[in-house]
């Protein structure tokens, strides 16, 4: 993918998926890498074959991060892919293939291991970015150390306060 062959699918598409890698260590998960416009980043981490259907379930932690500049952008993905931008994919076009899909996913081992990385703040993420988990469930795990449900009204209230303000 050429530089500017990325910009204009921004341009036009709004988003563009780069990079769909397996999961070290997480059998049957893989990690996608999408540019938005405005020079944000998602990265998710989806069930392999419901990934491979079109499908998305959310299934591991999202990170939604961004750079100041396009340029900074792409640096910091090259070195995080360890790839630079002219071996990248465009997945949007033409997805993970199901046969690449490796079998034997177990749900619970998956999410547990999730969990712990997310606790231990060992999600491989790029350099820069202020990347933030965009889930609830793993958001609470990263601050509490496990899902609080009777947290989730108090942070609605704080997140509509810093949105919207106060009345």
């Amino acid at each position: 993918m050429r530089f500017d062959e990325l910009e204009r699918y921004l341009t036009v598409g709004g988003g563009v998926t780069v990079e769909v890698r397996r999961c070290p260590g997480i059998p049957g998960v893989v990690r996608t890498t999408t540019l938005h416009r405005g020079n944000r980043v998602s990265i998710e981490h989806e069930i392999a074959a419901v990934y491979a259907l079109g499908e998305s379930e959310g299934f591991g932690p999202k990170y939604i991060g961004g750079y100041e500049t396009f340029p900074e952008l792409v640096e910091r993905l090259e070195q995080y892919f360890d790839c630079p931008i002219a071996e990248w994919r465009n997945y949007s076009m033409s997805p993970f293939a199901e046969e690449e899909i490796e079998e034997g996913f177990d749900h619970v081992t998956a999410q547990r291991q999730f969990e712990d990385l997310v606790r231990a703040r060992a999600v491989e993420l790029p350099v820069g970015g202020e990347f933030r988990i965009a889930d609830v469930h793993f958001r609470h795990i990263e601050k509490y150390g496990e899902f609080r449900e009777d947290k989730i009204w108090e942070e609605q209230d704080e997140y509509l306060e810093k949105s919207w303000g106060t009345d």
